[in-house]
């Protein structure tokens, strides 16, 4: 389910069950510009960014920010306004739906993350049979991966965007 891994990847939202230092922040923003792109309110629908942007500013290049993004929205699906729902999907599903068309390699991103980054004994693991990689495999594989460096670009969507 996308709100159990989003919520491990937010460390302020995780049930007590849950290992909230498993996951480097910066593992999750690792091939950032490949999962999201440079903006990726730029594949959003307009309405929905205004409706996103009155409640709190999200760093458009972040891929934890579009993580949490999805995730409030699918909590506060119900809230909304019509028009948004018609356009992005009829119920919560379809919000999912939404984010996959536009963004379909954030869910393989995800779970890798999650692969690398978990202990054997998680229980989102376990849950849904997310095979961890042991520590010497864990090393290999982030030494193999290059961090993508900021383009200096200001990314941030703020309630006073146009």
């Amino acid at each position: 389910e996308v709100d159990s891994m989003v919520s491990k990847v937010n460390e302020g939202d995780l049930d007590s069950t849950l290992c909230i230092a498993c996951i480097d922040p910066l593992a999750v923003e690792r091939n950032a510009v490949g999962v999201v792109g440079t903006a990726w309110d730029k594949n959003l629908d307009r309405d929905l960014l205004s409706n996103v942007s009155r409640f709190r500013t999200y760093d458009t290049a972040s891929v934890r920010d579009l993580l949490r993004l999805v995730r409030n929205k699918h909590h506060h699906y119900d809230e909304l306004p019509h028009e948004v729902k018609t356009r992005i999907g009829a119920n919560p599903d379809g919000l999912v739906a939404y984010f996959e068309a536009r963004f379909p390699s954030l869910v393989m991103h995800c779970y890798n993350v999650c692969r690398s980054s978990l202990p054997l004994d998680d229980p989102l693991a376990s849950k849904y049979g997310i095979p961890v990689l042991k520590r010497n495999d864990k090393q290999k594989s982030v030494e193999s991966e290059a961090l993508v460096a900021g383009n200096g670009v200001d990314h941030k969507l703020t309630s006073d965007r146009t």
